[in-house]
């Protein structure tokens, strides 16, 4: 359900919180970092900025940083400025009238899933992400091709095989 925009936005700011609350870092750190057009970051940023995610300072040494500690920082205050979709109640078939007493066939499901949607981004905070990413591993170490050994050949294996099941 997350946008291309907002998952650049949590790769940015999942950045920034493992450098450090109080580092700033450039749009182009962030970009090559996360794998981003530095260019569109850069307006994703301006916009957590404005929405007082992020603080920006210009000039040598400046950039970006996270605004708060990032266990006070939910995932609906980095992904709404970029989407709205705390103000998301539309009807999902399109319908103008469509509420708890002129329902469509799926109101009910999607007020819920949208409800659940929307609890989970407000409960995870960027701590939480920021941390998960660091156990797990998610941000992958570049592959060290020389280090991998071959495969063993297995043609002897198959010729054994074929010459069994001709006999």
């Amino acid at each position: 359900m997350l946008t291309q925009t907002s998952e650049y936005a949590l790769r940015a700011m999942v950045y920034m919180a493992r450098k450090g609350e109080d580092r700033y870092a450039g749009v182009k750190e962030i970009a090559k970092a996360t794998d981003v057009p530095a260019n569109y970051l850069a307006k994703i940023l301006q916009q957590l900025a404005k929405a007082g995610v992020l603080e920006s300072q210009k000039g040598f040494g400046g950039g970006f940083r996270v605004a708060r500690p990032l266990a006070k920082i939910n995932l609906l205050a980095i992904v709404d400025p970029l989407e709205n979709i705390s103000r998301f109640h539309r009807c999902v078939l399109g319908q103008r009238d469509c509420n708890d007493e002129i329902a469509c066939p799926l109101h009910d499901a999607w007020k819920r899933i949208c409800s659940e949607y929307l609890g989970s981004l407000q409960n995870t905070t960027l701590q939480d992400v920021a941390d998960f990413k660091r156990k797990v591993g998610l941000v992958p170490e570049p592959l060290d091709i020389q280090s991998i050994e071959p495969m063993p050949d297995d043609s002897d294996s198959a010729e054994n095989a074929e010459t069994t099941q001709a006999t």
